[in-house]
């Protein structure tokens, strides 16, 4: 997370979510309880802050800083007001981990079932459940709020569908983009009266920012269609890579292993190599991606399987509309290798 950089965006996310909270509270100050909006009220009482609490809040734990008033439970924790600094910090807490969903103790016992490592039954859920702790997290926190929560209801969840699809395509589009790939958003507008591409895109979107990536990667061909991608996504990491081994074994020992094959599904040599591919280290890091598949793993599909390149342009073009912004194929010699400069 602190090579992908997603460590760092959703610390700095909370802190100024929280910072922001602490001074809409303070802007309140000069309200009782009964007097603040309904929501905010709501959300106070989620986190045990009532009437008595907010009195001690507004009337004592209130900081100046460059100019601005914020709210601050160390301001109240100096004056011995402990337990209402614990739920203030817990609030603020709260509300920046929903503004970055962050995986806790309650998404673990959803997934886990409070099963402990070394059990048979816990080491299998562990399995099962890597990499779904974030989309469960969405599903319970955003969307319960959403259906459950002050002002909840159609609208409350039309506007955060509606929000979240907007999100999970700028997700999908920046995927595409890190593979050196043009918007497929744009290519599909180019179209507009092509109604199956916009609306498959509006899906993958959906799907996407609403805690379903896995399908959103399916839809938009990340997963493997010719077999097993979609299925060992879904049944985790472990049960992918244990499945790439068992394909490719079944195939070598059918002696159905051509290495080279217009056909994707005998390109035995281009799935072995996707498959170690996949149990390579820090490979994926968005801004070392095209670089390490310009610099090395295009050019061992081409030597694996020649005329891989051009085939794979022709179908991200005839099936997405899309166009590579520097085409493999013009970078790196049939077989394998850059061309010449010259």
């Amino acid at each position: 997370f602190k090579l992908n950089l997603m460590g760092p965006l959703t610390d700095a996310v909370k802190r100024g979510v929280g910072i922001m909270a602490a001074h809409d509270f303070a802007r309140e100050a000069g309200r009782a309880f009964d007097q603040l909006p309904d929501r905010m009220q709501y959300l106070f009482r989620q986190f045990g802050v009532g009437a008595a609490e907010w009195d001690v809040i507004r009337q004592r734990g209130q900081v100046q800083i460059e100019g601005n008033t914020y709210v601050d439970p160390r301001a109240l924790r100096d004056l011995g007001e402990g337990r209402v600094a614990d739920l203030l910090q817990g609030l603020i807490i709260g509300i920046g981990e929903v503004a970055s969903p962050t995986p806790g103790a309650r998404e673990r016992a959803l997934l886990r079932r409070g099963l402990p490592p070394g059990d048979p039954m816990g080491e299998a859920l562990r399995f099962f459940t890597q990499f779904k702790a974030f989309p469960t997290t969405i599903m319970s926190r955003l969307y319960g709020q959403a259906i459950y929560g002050a002002g909840g209801g159609v609208g409350a969840l039309a506007y955060l569908a509606a929000m979240a699809t907007l999100l999970g395509m700028v997700a999908m589009d920046s995927k595409e983009m890190a593979k050196g790939r043009e918007s497929r958003i744009l290519a599909a507008l180019e179209d507009p009266d092509d109604n199956a591409s916009v609306r498959n895109i509006l899906l993958a979107g959906k799907l996407q920012g609403g805690g379903f990536g896995i399908m959103g990667d399916f839809l938009f061909g990340e997963a493997n269609r010719f077999g097993g991608g979609f299925i060992g996504s879904f049944a985790g990491p472990v049960a992918g890579r244990v499945g790439d081994v068992v394909d490719l074994t079944s195939r070598a020992l059918r002696g159905d292993s051509t290495f080279a094959s217009d056909d994707p599904l005998k390109d035995f040599g281009g799935d072995a190599l996707r498959a170690a591919k996949s149990w390579m280290p820090f490979q994926n890091l968005f801004y070392a991606k095209a670089a390490f598949e310009y610099f090395f793993f295009f050019h061992l599909q081409e030597m694996v399987n020649s005329g891989y390149l051009r085939r794979m342009e022709r179908r991200v073009k005839r099936e997405n509309n899309q166009e590579y912004f520097i085409p493999p194929s013009s970078v790196i010699e049939r077989g394998g290798g850059f061309r010449d400069a010259r």
